[in-house]
C-alpha cells in the first residue's frame, strides 16, 4: 500500500522574498551611514562656527580693552618742580602710543591741580605739562582724562576718538606673526588653517566716536566663510565729552 505524502509546513523563503529583505536592509544601512556621516559633518562644522567666534570674541574684548582711554597710571615718580616740566622716561604709560593729545587735560593722582598737555613727544615718550604738582605722586597711581581736545570744536573722521582707536588697535589673535598685517590672523581649527580679517572703519556719523569692526573666518587660501559678524567699539574716554 502506497503511504499518501504529506504537504511540507516549512517550505523557507521564495528567491523574491529574500531579495526585497536585501534591498530594504541596504537602504536601511545606507541612510543609517548617511546620517551618522552627516551628524559628524554638522558637528565638525559646529565646533569650527565655535572655535571662530571664540576666536572673534577674544579680539574683540582686546579691542574694548584698548578703547579704555581716559586713565593710565604712572610708571615712575614724578617730583614736584616750579613752572612747567617734561615728563620723560615713560612715566606716563601709553605717552608714546599717542594715548592723549596736545591740549588734553590731566589729573595724575591724588594731585589737585589739572594738568593741560603742551607738548607731546612719542618718540622720546616725553610729555611736557604747564604746571608743576603740588606734591610728589608714586608709580602706580592713576593718570586720569579729565577733557580731551577730541571733544572740542567739530570732530571730523580723521580726529575723533572712533579714529583714535582705529589707529591704535591690537594686533587680532594669530599663531602666525601678523605684525606686518594687524587686522589678519591665522589659526588651526581642527587640523586646518583659517584666517581671520578685520575690517574697521570709523563710523561716518558726528561725533565720529564709533569703530565699526567686521569679522570674516576662512579657510586659509580662500573658500566660505566659516563665521561673520559686526560689531561697534566706542572708547569710554568718549563719554566724558560734555
Amino acid at each position: 500500500m502506497l503511504k499518501p505524502k504529506l504537504p511540507q509546513q516549512n517550505e523557507g523563503f521564495t528567491l523574491v522574498e529574500v531579495l526585497v529583505a536585501i534591498l530594504i536592509t541596504t537602504i536601511f544601512v545606507a541612510v543609517t551611514m548617511q546620517s551618522m556621516v552627516l551628524a559628524a559633518v554638522f558637528k565638525a562644522r559646529a565646533r569650527q562656527f565655535s572655535e571662530a567666534t571664540t576666536w572673534i570674541q577674544e579680539d574683540l574684548e582686546n579691542v574694548k580693552s584698548q578703547a579704555t582711554l581716559q586713565s593710565t597710571t604712572l610708571s615712575n615718580e614724578l617730583d614736584a618742580t616750579p613752572g612747567s616740566y617734561e615728563v620723560t622716561d615713560t612715566a606716563i604709560v601709553v605717552a608714546s602710543a599717542n594715548r592723549f593729545k596736545f591740549g588734553d587735560q590731566l589729573k595724575i593722582g591724588t594731585d589737585s591741580t589739572n594738568n593741560v598737555i603742551q607738548s607731546i613727544a612719542p618718540a622720546t615718550s616725553t610729555i611736557t605739562l604747564n604746571v608743576a604738582l603740588d606734591t610728589i605722586q608714586l608709580p602706580g597711581v592713576s593718570v586720569e582724562l579729565i577733557r580731551s581736545t577730541r571733544c572740542t570744536g567739530t570732530p571730523t573722521l580723521s580726529t575723533g576718538f572712533g579714529d583714535y582707536l582705529n589707529d591704535n588697535l591690537p594686533p587680532v589673535p594669530s599663531e602666525t606673526n601678523n605684525s606686518s598685517n594687524p587686522n589678519s590672523g591665522t589659526k588651526t581649527i581642527l587640523g586646518k588653517t583659517y584666517t581671520v580679517t578685520r575690517i574697521p572703519t570709523v563710523k561716518d556719523v558726528a561725533p565720529y566716536e564709533v569703530l565699526e569692526l567686521s569679522y570674516r573666518v576662512a579657510p586659509q587660501g580662500g573658500g566660505s566663510a566659516i563665521a561673520t559678524t559686526n560689531n561697534e567699539v566706542i572708547p569710554d574716554a568718549a563719554f566724558q565729552c560734555p
